[in-house]
């Protein structure tokens, strides 16, 4: 599928209380304009390791062509994008 990616991170609660555990999204929107979830992971951190395992496991399953990306402004999150999909 090529695709533009939506990566929407989504804080967790643990016993009522914010976590700094993360779930990761990534939304592919087809030619056609319509989204589809490509991957959910649940990560401890919202950091460039955790980003890089996360596009790395995208990319194994075929995910290519990624002609747009957007997200908020995680400098972890565009180093690692450039170095997978280039």
């Amino acid at each position: 599928m090529r695709a533009g990616l939506v990566f929407a991170p989504i804080p967790c609660r643990e016993s009522n209380r914010n976590s700094q555990n993360m779930i990761v999204t990534a939304i592919a929107l087809d030619r056609e304009g319509r989204r589809h979830i490509v991957g959910i992971e649940g990560v401890g951190t919202e950091s460039y390791i955790s980003w890089y395992s996360f596009l790395v496991s995208l990319r194994n399953r075929c995910l290519s062509g990624v002609e747009l990306v957007i997200s908020d402004d995680h400098l972890g999150l565009m180093k690692v994008v450039k170095q997978v999909f280039s």
